[in-house]
């Protein structure tokens, strides 16, 4: 955000009301903007072309790294894309692909978009499924978004949901929070 210093006292003071009004809608929204896929579905079978998404920093600080873990009954292949500065690796643990993106920096209050293709595994059940996200940022902040909601409550930290979907079925319009509460808060 990029504030002008005018030479009034008023005209600072607004400057000074505004600039703090942004910090306190930012704040409070970050605990809810959380990282989500675009799209966030698809059909067992399928080839996936999409993003994470990676609504803002660690608090102040700038992105600098993401692990995604995808589980490999879900997702049968994976060709993450490396972009810019940011380079793409793939780590293959047994039960599940490991994407690391690093390299790059993305400012804390702008968003990070992470190119992937993926297959869907054929007999992959349908439903939501989460998969965690560890967001590294500078001086040394992480953010953890791995919890799964219970009770559909969401928690302060979830993780990425992706909805596996028969086949003919309407490709969603956007992400989705799950089958939580429209009156608790989501962005």
């Amino acid at each position: 955000m990029n504030l002008i210093n005018h030479s009034t006292k008023n005209t600072s003071s607004a400057a000074f009301a505004s600039a703090a009004l942004a910090l306190s809608v930012l704040f409070s929204s970050s605990a809810i903007a959380h990282p989500f896929f675009e799209p966030s579905d698809a059909s067992p079978g399928a080839t996936y072309e999409g993003v994470l998404n990676i609504p803002h920093g660690c608090e102040l600080e700038a992105t600098t790294s993401i692990t995604l873990r995808l589980d490999k009954s879900i997702f049968a292949g994976v060709a993450p894309a490396s972009n810019g500065d940011w380079k793409a690796e793939v780590e293959d643990k047994g039960d599940a692909f490991q994407i690391t993106w690093s390299g790059g920096n993305v400012a804390w209050d702008q968003n990070g978009v992470f190119k992937l293709s993926a297959e869907i595994a054929k007999g992959a059940d349908t439903g939501e499924k989460y998969f965690p996200v560890i967001q590294k940022c500078t001086n040394n902040q992480t953010q953890r978004w791995i919890a799964v909601p219970k009770n559909d409550e969401e928690p302060d930290l979830p993780a990425a949901i992706f909805e596996v979907v028969a086949k003919g079925a309407k490709p969603s319009a956007g992400h989705s929070h799950g089958k939580m509460d429209p009156g608790k808060g989501h962005h």
